[in-house]
């Protein structure tokens, strides 16, 4: 496997450009344009061990749903993107894209993710199977795409029961104090075949730099979480005002909060 130093520079600006204007523009030309620049990347992968010297077999960090034993492999297009979800003390390598596809495409029940700061692409183990064979992968929407960034099925789902209006002033006091904040969502996500999982949906506009956005993301899922059932997952995405995700987001879920312009 072809390992690339994490601190060189990588340029991923033509996959995430496509990945962009899929979202923004879907078209079966703009699907296969951004299939085709993703396996031309290079995407830095969160490791516990690079054993780099020695021979040893790198043990990449992979995430495991304990309800239904999907595994999810999170990649990253550079390294902001990867300070937003994953700890700054967990090391990462760069690989290319089509050496990860190769490795992982018969993994059982695996999702691999391409992050970018502000979207991220689920590829499923069907696509990889046919991205690793040098392949454009078959769409996998039913009926009319979504302007989601995503072309597998990803669902946004409403809460069950209604929030306590705690957390409502709650967040109402954290949030006067963050002006970059436009919106935030509390709901929960779904992918086909994966059980679904609390999410903070928080929309910037404009989205901040790495450093300053990453605090105020941490604040609001401290404030979110005490309101959650014990031992369930929290995921928080931080999203741009302009992302696909965030505009169907404000098309079909009530906000927590909005701010007054």
């Amino acid at each position: 496997m072809a390992i690339i130093d994490p601190t060189s520079q990588l340029d991923n600006s033509r996959f995430i450009e496509a990945l962009n204007t899929c979202g923004s523009a879907y078209s079966e030309q703009h699907r296969v344009a951004m299939y085709r620049a993703l396996l031309e990347s290079t995407l830095l992968v969160p490791v516990n061990r690079a054993r780099m010297g020695d021979g040893g077999e790198i043990d990449f960090l992979v995430k495991r749903n304990p309800e239904t034993g999907e595994a999810l492999l999170m990649t990253f297009v550079d390294a902001e993107a990867m300070a937003i979800y994953v700890p700054a003390e967990i090391p990462c390598i760069g690989v290319p894209a089509t050496e990860l596809l190769k490795r992982f495409c018969h993994a059982p029940s695996l999702t691999m993710y391409v992050c970018t700061t502000d979207s991220h692409l689920p590829i499923s183990q069907a696509e990889m199977q046919k991205l690793a064979d040098g392949q454009i992968p078959p769409p996998q929407l039913q009926g009319t795409p979504s302007t989601t960034t995503t072309p597998t099925r990803f669902e946004f789902q409403a809460l069950e029961e209604p929030l306590p209006p705690q957390l409502y002033e709650q967040l109402q006091a954290a949030l006067s104090r963050h002006a970059a904040v436009a919106a935030v969502y509390i709901l929960k996500t779904c992918e086909e075949g994966s059980a679904s999982e609390f999410a903070i949906g928080l929309i910037f506009d404009p989205l901040p730099e790495m450093q300053q956005g990453r605090p105020i993301a941490d604040e609001i899922a401290g404030i979110v979480k005490p309101f959650l059932p014990d031992g369930e997952p929290l995921v928080v995405f931080p999203l741009s005002a302009q992302d696909g995700f965030a505009r169907q987001l404000a098309e079909t879920m009530p906000a927590c909060y909005r701010r007054s312009e």
